[in-house]
């Protein structure tokens, strides 16, 4: 896997995916209704009576993420209704983005390894395998063991964030959070192998979501983006 990280191809790819998916996400935020948005919120626990209240301004770009992945009308979310209501992307990389947004999915990770300003070698809790995750943020700021929240997009040779990923490192937050976790890990105990289905990882990725927010975990948190 440390293979991967090396050299300067890796990297070019993922830039190029990464800016191609800022597009997207775009192109999606800008079809998202506000009633969307203020029930995603409502769920987050970012919203009380009709006002957004956000703590602390990364929380927007998770509830954007969760309004974008996981909100569904008529079974469909708005990726998905974005790529069927079009002519097929003729960039190749807008159909590979595409494809890994729709095939992305949430879980909890732990860095394993870290690769110093490229990514980190993550471990799925849940579906219990590693995962090369191409990250130049994390790959400058992780440490071993830390734990991590998030939606991920598999790629052919590497993942990729969706966004958002939430730190769980801080005990307030694995209080609240490892319950949780536990609770999923019993009630689905075949999670490791097989999918959730669209509905139950819609309030799986939900429950952690809304607990990690309400016990602080962006409360010291700095996202950074690609160089340019």
């Amino acid at each position: 896997m440390a293979s991967y990280f090396e050299g300067n191809e890796a990297i070019g790819e993922y830039i190029r995916l990464r800016n191609v998916l800022k597009m997207i996400n775009r192109e999606l935020m800008n079809r998202l209704p506000q009633k969307t948005i203020m029930e995603c919120a409502k769920k987050l626990g970012l919203a009380k009576s009709k006002i957004l209240v956000f703590n602390n301004p990364n929380e927007t770009s998770v509830l954007i993420d969760y309004c974008i992945y996981c909100f569904r009308t008529g079974g469909k979310t708005v990726i998905e209704r974005h790529a069927g209501e079009r002519p097929p992307p003729t960039q190749a990389d807008e159909r590979t983005v595409l494809a890994a947004m729709v095939a992305s999915y949430f879980s909890v990770f732990m860095v394993r390894r870290v690769y110093k300003g490229r990514g980190v070698l993550l471990y799925d809790f849940f579906k219990k395998h590693e995962v090369i995750l191409m990250d130049i943020g994390l790959g400058d700021s992780a440490v071993l063991d830390m734990a991590f929240a998030g939606r991920i997009l598999p790629f052919a040779d590497f993942h990729m964030s969706a966004g958002a990923f939430l730190p769980l490192f801080e005990l307030p937050v694995i209080e609240v959070v490892a319950p949780i976790m536990e609770k999923w890990r019993l009630s689905h105990p075949n999670m490791h192998s097989t999918w959730l289905s669209p509905g139950l990882e819609v309030s799986f990725s939900a429950q952690i979501i809304r607990a990690a927010l309400r016990a602080g975990a962006l409360d010291s948190a700095n996202y950074s983006d690609i160089p340019g």
